[in-house]
């Protein structure tokens, strides 16, 4: 559960410098309008809501890890192509692929982390939220030290990285165990456990 943790961690910390470079990245080294900024973060919005709402329709049997594992892949992809784009019909599609990745992260990070630890859901979901926080904490002051260190496209291009080393270490982290998997919950399993108890019971 920990590497999934950090997986998530450097996405939310990548996810969240990345909003605070790329305004800046647009308006003083691509000198473009203040309002394609607005533009930009207003089609990744309007990409990432109906994306949430279609995972919905995920079928139960698809694995979540399947699911996210491409959605941090065309992360790594948004920020390589930001760095790689000037003019505005290319950055317009970059948002699309972010308003998927971050969508899918968003939509089955948490159910995927409780498959994890499904003892203690809640725990479970008090972990990704706290990754969330702990990239938040994290995205301000690495923003700021990379752009004003290396330049603003360099810290996007970081971010990349972060996203990259994340996508890993998901790929990395142990496949949850369904109940079906682990037999604890099969009825034959659990008439076989009362079993074993009744006969410890009886008298010698």
């Amino acid at each position: 559960m920990l590497v999934a943790a950090a997986s998530f961690t450097l996405f939310h910390t990548a996810m969240l410098s990345g909003s605070v470079v790329l305004p800046l990245y647009l308006t003083r080294t691509l000198e473009r309008p203040n309002g394609d900024v607005g533009l930009l973060f207003s089609v990744c919005v309007l990409v990432e809501v109906p994306a949430a709402l279609s995972l919905m329709l995920l079928p139960a049997r698809v694995g979540k890890r399947w699911v996210i594992l491409p959605g941090m892949v065309l992360f790594v992809a948004y920020f390589l192509l930001v760095g790689a784009s000037s003019s505005m019909p290319p950055l317009i599609a970059t948002q699309v692929a972010r308003g998927v990745a971050i969508a899918v992260v968003g939509a089955l990070g948490i159910p995927y982390v409780q498959d994890l630890f499904p003892q203690a859901p809640g725990r479970a979901t008090a972990l990704f939220a706290n990754t969330f926080a702990t990239g938040s904490l994290i995205s301000g002051v690495l923003a700021g030290a990379t752009a004003q260190a290396l330049g603003y496209r360099a810290a996007l291009l970081l971010c990349g990285a972060l996203s990259a080393v994340g996508c890993v270490l998901l790929a990395s982290a142990r496949q949850p165990r369904s109940a079906a998997d682990t037999g604890r919950d099969r009825p034959d399993t659990l008439l076989s456990r009362r079993g074993r108890g009744l006969q410890r019971r009886e008298p010698a």
